[in-house]
């Protein structure tokens, strides 16, 4: 993951659909690097439509 951002972080759970940006840092051989992604919530029954909706998303 180091020198790449990814493009979105998904959560899957039962709350309401959702975006919000996350901060947190990770660490690599010592080394801790922040890391801001958008975050999506989706809830468990879409997880079938995951695929369409992460494109939809990206486009």
């Amino acid at each position: 993951m180091e020198g790449k951002q990814p493009p979105l972080a998904i959560r899957l759970d039962a709350s309401l659909p959702s975006i919000d940006n996350i901060k947190t840092t990770i660490q690599q051989k010592k080394k801790k690097t922040a890391v801001e992604s958008p975050l999506l919530s989706l809830p468990l029954y879409l997880v079938e439509r995951l695929a369409s909706i992460v494109d939809e998303y990206l486009s």
